[in-house]
């Protein structure tokens, strides 16, 4: 009897360690940055969608229920897209959204567009706003399109000029490349009306449009970027408009404060002609431990003549003044006695407190050379009247006491 009681506590314990063992695996699957949910409705109703949530390839995929509903569960926190497709229906997907840990992220109302069988995929996509100002118009088919007829079907108010550039290999897709920028906060509609038809001759069952709305004016990306710390004192400042500006206009209302003497270089490869700026200032460097603010003020337009709603401006601070590098570099060995020491720092120094500022431990008889400035920063080197010590360890001391062309 004992040995029963024995032999069942054995078992006992190898069923409570078997479920230990299994609470451990749960947990080392448990994701430890957290899971959320994508919700939303789908339009038409009864289209019978497929939905299918993506980041680089799709991560999982339903199918609305009869209110057009769906949803997307245990999703790992982070940015997706979602797309929804029904046959008759033009390809939709969505902006990025966001799934936050324990969250419920709701998309919203997704319109599906009737489309005819021809055409699968256009781009901008129908009711889609702040399309960019600089851009072009895609239309993909499932078929081989016949180009005259496809071409003479297109149309788009207000009016756009442009040229078509075709898929060479297939005719199964096309850009449309505007030759000036769009208007901003403006609704275009495109349209293919029936006469587009396929090599085969089969044409568009109905007249197709879809219609976008274009951005404002803005400053999209900057460089140095609104609120960074420690700007190379001769790095250039980089403004990236929207859409083509109008050079006058534009470089008569920036400002830079404190005051920095520029020069304005456009960029003309297109799509970007006259859309990217950079302001260089080789003349000078940038102060150092300072903050900048470069500031675009009203009157700046865009080559159509339309203004940018309210001013603009970024901020930024630069870094101090230091020691970029040196020859022969910190703590080298064997260096030859017949080297000169070369200084170089990262902005424009004052010569004389410079060479007031530099010191030799032991002591080393010699002469300066030239001091140089460059467009990265400046030199000075320091020339040894005689051979060094042999087998001697040199110190090189550069004082507070250096200070730049500000006097920092």
């Amino acid at each position: 009897m004992q040995s029963v009681r024995i032999c069942w506590w054995i078992i006992a314990g190898l069923g409570l360690t078997l479920a230990l063992l299994a609470g451990c695996s749960e947990n080392k699957s448990h994701n430890p940055y957290g899971e959320g949910s994508i919700v939303g409705t789908v339009e038409p109703k009864d289209c019978g969608a497929k939905v299918v949530v993506m980041q680089a390839k799709p991560v999982d995929s339903t199918w609305v229920d009869k209110e057009g509903y769906y949803r997307f569960d245990n999703l790992t926190v982070g940015t997706y897209f979602v797309q929804a497709t029904a046959p008759g229906y033009a390809l939709y997907t969505s902006k990025e959204v966001t799934v936050y840990s324990g969250g419920r992220t709701t998309v919203p109302l997704i319109k599906l567009s009737p489309v005819p069988e021809q055409i699968s995929y256009t781009r901008p996509q129908d009711g889609e706003e702040k399309v960019d100002l600089v851009n072009e118009i895609y239309i993909s088919f499932n078929n081989s399109m016949d180009r005259e007829s496809v071409e003479s079907s297109f149309s788009i108010k207000p009016p756009l000029e442009g040229e078509f550039d075709w898929n060479h290999r297939r005719n199964y897709s096309f850009y449309f490349r505007p030759s000036s920028s769009l208007i901003p906060e403006t609704i275009y509609t495109v349209t293919l009306t029936r006469g587009a038809q396929t090599q085969e001759g089969d044409s568009l069952s109905f007249d197709y449009s879809f219609s976008f709305t274009t951005d404002r004016i803005r400053i999209e990306s900057t460089n140095p970027q609104d609120g960074r710390e420690g700007v190379e004192l001769f790095q250039p400042i980089y403004l990236g408009f929207n859409t083509e500006m109008d050079q006058n206009s534009t470089q008569s209302v920036i400002s830079i404060v404190p005051p920095l003497d520029c020069t304005y270089d456009w960029y003309s490869d297109f799509p970007y002609s006259s859309s990217r700026l950079s302001l260089r200032h080789s003349s000078a460097p940038f102060r150092a431990d300072t903050e900048y603010t470069v500031a675009i003020g009203k009157g700046v337009k865009d080559v159509n003549g339309f203004s940018f709603k309210e001013p603009d401006s970024i901020r930024f601070s630069t870094e101090g003044v230091h020691l970029d590098h040196t020859f022969p570099p910190n703590g080298d060995f064997n260096v030859s006695t017949r080297t000169s020491v070369y200084l170089f720092f990262n902005t424009w120094m004052d010569e004389n407190s410079l060479r007031d500022a530099l010191s030799f431990s032991p002591p080393i008889e010699g002469y300066f050379g030239n001091y140089y400035q460059y467009s990265w920063g400046s030199q000075l080197y320091f020339i040894p009247g005689s051979p060094l010590a042999t087998n001697t360890k040199y110190m090189v001391k550069i004082s507070q006491a250096a200070k730049d062309i500000y006097g920092t």
